[in-house]
């Protein structure tokens, strides 16, 4: 009974050490998800904003009547 008393505390370190590097290992794995999705959709994000930027460059200006009437001072 003492044996078995003296090895349980062992037993009980050695589990928790065991639960707590578990524990660890989980936590790394969802933060690196984690990371890796926002990461990607960073860079749809950025891929996104550049394409609706080329489309914004490409259209060309549209000339309007009132535009040129201000510049000449007629209203």
């Amino acid at each position: 009974m003492v044996v078995f008393s003296l090895c349980l505390p062992f037993s009980l370190f050695a589990q928790i050490d065991k639960d707590m590097k578990e524990f660890d290992d989980f936590v790394k794995q969802q933060q690196k998800e984690f990371d890796d999705f926002v990461s990607e959709q960073n860079k749809e994000f950025a891929e996104f904003l550049k394409e609706t930027w080329k489309e914004y460059d490409l259209q060309k200006p549209v000339a309007s009547s009132k535009a040129g009437a201000c510049k000449t001072g007629q209203l």
